[in-house]
């Protein structure tokens, strides 16, 4: 069996051409820049329910759960934030587990960005 491909003038194949267009930002660049959250050491992300739907799609355990097990999920993990808000009253804070690793990347991240606002270091060495 042949393939059947079809024919195309040379013609035509010069006239295609791709226009770019430039769209005004929604978000201004402040929203996702992190230098800021880099040099003072506080958390990168900019949406402030990335955590929470993190933590319940890991709670879940799967991508189209039914009505029943989210409502499961959700009585769980209201039962794990009552619990936090109890331990909080009480002056029992919870310990935030942080693997070392991460934290030596985030120290050496801080002072990248450091040496970057100070001047000892260009663009490129920053990237590199």
């Amino acid at each position: 069996m042949g393939v059947c491909v079809p024919y195309v003038d040379s013609r035509q194949v010069m006239a295609l051409q791709i226009r770019l267009r430039r769209f005004l930002r929604t978000f201004p660049l402040i929203t996702w820049n992190v230098h800021d959250a880099s040099l003072t050491g506080s958390s990168h992300t900019n949406n402030v329910c990335e955590f929470w739907n993190n933590s319940y799609r890991n709670l879940i355990g799967h991508a189209h759960p039914c009505v029943w097990t989210s409502i499961d999920a959700i009585r769980k993990d209201q039962a794990a934030v009552c619990t936090t808000v109890y331990q909080q009253r009480s002056s029992q804070p919870q310990r935030k587990r942080v693997r070392r690793e991460r934290t030596r990347l985030q120290q050496q991240l801080q002072q990248l960005c450091k040496e970057y606002a100070d001047g000892a270091r260009d663009v490129q060495q920053f990237l590199r």
